[in-house]
């Protein structure tokens, strides 16, 4: 049997790479790549397993970034944390239609609709409206204009560089306090609350 360790070479550990605290951070984008929910992280070989993914077949379409907190009077890096910007939405199955429910089971800690024979989650357009304008938002705090397509090789080498607040606040996940990025604004606005925005 093969090594997964064949290749690998260790490196030193990077004591300066820590997660931002929770609270007000000015940031710079250092990273943003295109992901999907079965990924734990940016690289393509590190699936969730069976266990961790729900009862259905269809991920759901993410961008993810991470932002690098920046010290105001050092411009020193304090610490990263990444966001995941969903890009398309789901029904929940107590939002089924008598029909629906015929051919649907619940599945997963959102109770999304999931069609039996398929396993596919039936698509909400309402909520995934609202995840595009999420990430829109994001955009606009970024200062990407209106309009602007993303193209070519890496269509979000746009990001890297932009400098953005954000706000890092607690998101109860299984049972868990997780720290999350709750708002997102740009750099000129001052950020006065931490209204989530997930």
């Amino acid at each position: 049997m093969k090594s997964f360790l064949n290749g690998f070479t260790r490196g030193e550990v990077n004591k300066n790479v820590v997660l931002l605290s929770y609270g007000k951070h000015h940031c710079k984008i250092v990273k943003a790549w295109e992901t999907d929910s079965r990924h734990r992280s940016s690289s393509d070989s590190d699936l969730k397993t069976d266990n961790e993914l729900g009862e259905w077949i269809d991920p759901t379409p993410q961008v993810a970034v991470m932002f690098q907190g920046i010290d105001p009077d050092t411009e020193k890096p304090t610490g990263v944390i990444i966001r995941r910007f969903n890009l398309k939405g789901y029904t929940r199955f107590e939002e089924l239609d008598d029909e629906l429910v015929k051919s649907c089971f619940q599945s997963g800690t959102e109770s999304y609709a999931v069609h039996e024979v398929t396993h596919t989650r039936i698509a909400s357009e309402e909520r995934t409206m609202q995840a595009i304008n999420i990430f829109n938002e994001f955009l606009d705090a970024c200062g990407i204009p209106i309009g602007y397509t993303f193209e070519g090789d890496d269509p979000l080498e746009v990001l890297i560089g932009k400098e953005i607040n954000i706000v890092v606040d607690r998101k109860t996940y299984d049972g868990r306090n997780i720290p999350v990025v709750t708002k997102v604004e740009a750099v000129k606005e001052e950020i006065t609350d931490t209204e989530e925005v997930l």
